[in-house]
């Protein structure tokens, strides 16, 4: 209730409030600052710190991941805000009722809006003129993406699982799309948001622009002390961190005597503040005990009068009769929750009161027109949490605030679990959309034989006219051959000896399983987990032409929901995907199990034959080299000369040289070089730029690391 003994300015006032209708927004929850720079890059830095080797870096890293898209995206979903139209309507919900926003005073609902959960699932009741505006408050404008391919606003939950794809495009606009919803459960544990308390000054001189302003010293102390929360289901999300944000604001007030004027003095909520009856105005006020104000006091620069009240307090009478308006134009409230949702059989027991932390006008069409600011001084911290989440918030209560406002209190314990649920969600994410791997390339060889080297190339396209977003539709093979001397077909044969296999994978795995005719081959993963190469032989007898079956299996080394799309797709032809039907999310073109597309082919060539291989590449290439490293531009340091002999050794041919690292090499096809370790490690992998003249990478080995902050210098041998 307004206090009827100030003198009030109305013509001011209905001057002010026109400018408000038609400006103003309801409540912007959590600062966009505190979505975008806190909140939501702490989560990320919490999925980093403690699961980077089951989440790849592309959700966490800036610049070769998509971090920023998520950022942002956490930003945008507050807008458009104001005049241009009304998003955030859509970003309340009460966890007991599951309702959205009763009432939006100044400016209306406009479209007929729902509850944040729904929302944050289909954005159902999407109207594009109040909650897009064209997305000309957003920032994906500046990156060249249209209005079509945002889907006129739609930034849902199912919207996120079908646009990731497999493109840089298709994954940052997913996201993106999965940064909106970050910043829609972050709002679950803003207890304004789930009270059905509309609060406009929050963010200008309430609550939100509190705990903005004061993060540094009340977030989180410790990042490794956190942990990402899971959920089965994307609403438990939203429902476990609605009743954790509704729990932090519940005080146990018990009953409150209108007749006699008198409280519950044993209760949780007299233990922190003063709480008395004022018997003329039927009203109940809370009051500090050390006697400071809670309504602070400075006078509106604009206004240049007080017009709101001076006193916190709550009307039964006014509250029952009409309790929206109460909650929704009135200076300074609280209110029973048994009572709020009106007509609602869902709402909490008696007995229970909650605290509005902000006043309801905003701060816009002038900052300082908001309602004035809120200094709670509360006597000790004791919430009362709602059962179901009781066993998370068993650190919550304190009987003494040790000099700490409401704001620093509530602040302190709520940010650990938003952040928690966040990171929880981004996981959540990638855990459904994670495709299956599959096997990129293949590559046979054999020293001074044949090479069978073959790849899945992307056919990429927009999935209709209108959009500009482009994705793997399908793929197609494409291969390249050698054959042994001498041979013209353009059949690749292999003939016996030692053969070496290389495969390429599309994100790092685990578990590979390698057969070649039904014989398992052995080998490994490189540091990355997504090269694997091994070592085999075709042995001298056996048919003079041979067909060779090669099998490839694996499993993902990241995450997959319900542990499905974990194996690997045996058929890359058509790229596997998620469908947004939620909350079943099936695969679809996605066959698991081994690939078996490649073979080689073999021929034995005749005892009285051999005479006519006698040259060959390796007899080409045998001999003394120079060897070294490749310095910055064209610069080479000399290392040792080598000698690449003809003589086999365990692990291939041997090198006469300098270091353990060069003691055999290998021919694979006629354009690569490989040296290996003594151990049989492969050390270099060299590729023939001009005659006399071979250049590539240095494999490190232990004997011989890389020094912490140095890059592998390739390697060159030269005639």
């Amino acid at each position: 209730m307004r206090n009827k003994s100030y003198k009030i300015n109305f013509g001011f006032i209905l001057i002010l409030l026109a400018f408000v209708l038609s400006t103003s927004p309801t409540a912007l929850a959590w600062k966009e600052q505190m979505h975008k720079g806190q909140l939501t890059p702490m989560a990320l830095d919490l999925v980093k710190l403690l699961h980077s080797k089951s989440y790849p870096s592309e959700i966490w890293m800036t610049f070769r991941g998509f971090r920023g898209f998520i950022e942002q995206g956490a930003w945008d979903e507050d807008f458009p805000c104001g005049r241009s139209g009304i998003r955030a309507n859509n970003h309340y919900y009460h966890p007991l009722s599951g309702r959205g926003l009763s009432d939006a005073p100044w400016i209306g609902l406009g479209d007929p809006d729902v509850d944040t959960l729904t929302w944050a699932i289909k954005n159902l009741s999407l109207d594009p003129a109040e909650e897009f505006n064209g997305g000309d408050n957003w920032a994906c404008k500046g990156w060249g993406w249209t209005v079509v391919d945002v889907d006129i606003g739609d930034m849902s939950w199912k919207r996120a699982i079908e646009r990731y794809g497999y493109t840089e495009d298709s994954k940052r606009m997913a996201y993106y799309t999965l940064g909106f919803l970050c910043h829609l459960l972050q709002d679950m544990g803003c207890p304004e948001h789930v009270h059905d308390d509309p609060h406009g000054a929050s963010g200008y001189t309430g609550f939100e622009w509190w705990v903005w302003h004061y993060w540094d010293s009340l977030k989180p102390p410790f990042l490794g002390g956190l942990k990402p929360r899971k959920f089965d289901r994307f609403e438990d999300f939203f429902r476990n961190l609605s009743l954790l944000g509704y729990s932090i604001d519940r005080f146990r007030g018990g009953e409150l005597n209108r007749e006699s004027g008198t409280t519950d003095k044993s209760s949780d909520l007299e233990k922190m503040f003063k709480v008395r009856y004022k018997g003329a105005g039927a009203e109940w006020v809370l009051e500090n005990y050390n006697g400071l104000p809670i309504i602070l006091r400075s006078l509106s620069p604009v206004v240049g009068i007080k017009v709101l009240n001076s006193d916190f307090k709550w009307n039964w009478g006014d509250y029952r009769r009409n309790p929206l308006g109460t909650k929704g134009h009135d200076q300074g409230e609280w209110w029973p929750t048994s009572m709020e949702i009106p007509g609602s059989p869902s709402n909490d027991e008696e007995g229970y009161y909650y605290i509005e932390l902000s006043g309801d006008l905003p701060g816009e069409p002038f900052n300082a027109v908001a309602d004035l600011g809120r200094n709670f001084s509360p006597a000790a911290f004791l919430p009362s949490p709602l059962p179901k989440v009781a066993d998370q918030c068993t650190a919550w209560r304190a009987e003494s605030a040790g000099g700490l406002d409401l704001y620093s209190l509530i602040g302190m314990r709520i940010f650990p679990p938003i952040v928690e649920h966040t990171a929880g969600l981004i996981e959540h994410f990638f855990d459904i959309v994670n495709h299956p791997p599959f096997v990129r390339t293949v590559q046979v060889s054999q020293p001074g034989g044949g090479s069978y080297s073959v790849f899945w190339k992307d056919m990429k396209e927009p999935p209709s006219r209108s959009i500009s977003i482009t994705d793997v539709r399908e793929r197609s093979l494409t291969g390249e051959f050698k054959n042994l001397p001498g041979e013209k077909d353009e059949i690749s044969y292999f003939s016996p000896g030692h053969a070496v296999i290389c495969i390429t994978f599309s994100e790092p795995v685990q578990s590979v399983a390698v057969k070649m005719g039904g014989r398992t081959v052995s080998g490994s993963l490189d540091k990355d987990e997504s090269v694997w190469t091994g070592d085999f032989v075709i042995e001298d007898g056996g048919p003079p032409e041979e067909t060779r079956a090669i099998s490839i299996d694996a499993e993902d080394k990241n995450n997959h929901y319900g542990n499905e799309g974990g194996r690997l797709d045996g058929n890359p032809e058509t790229p596997a995907k998620r469908i947004e039907d939620y909350p079943d999310y099936r695969w679809i073109k996605y066959e698991s199990g081994e690939d078996t597309r490649h073979s080689i082919q073999i021929k034995r060539i005749k005892k009285e034959d051999e005479q006519l291989k006698v040259m060959s590449d390796i007899d080409l290439i045998s001999g003394t080299w120079a060897f070294g490293r490749v310095l910055e531009g064209s610069k080479k340091f000399f290392l040792c000369r080598l000698v690449l002999t003809k003589t086999r050794g365990e692990h291939g041919y041997e090198i006469r040289g300098c270091h353990p690292n060069e003691s055999y090499w290998e021919l694979m096809g006629r354009d690569t070089i490989l040296f290996r370790h003594k151990d049989g490690s492969i050390t270099s992998r060299l590729t023939r730029r001009r005659d006399g003249y071979w250049e590539g990478p240095y494999i490190p080995h232990k004997s011989a690391p890389v020094r912490p902050g140095e890059t592998a210098k390739p390697h060159y041998i030269e005639r």
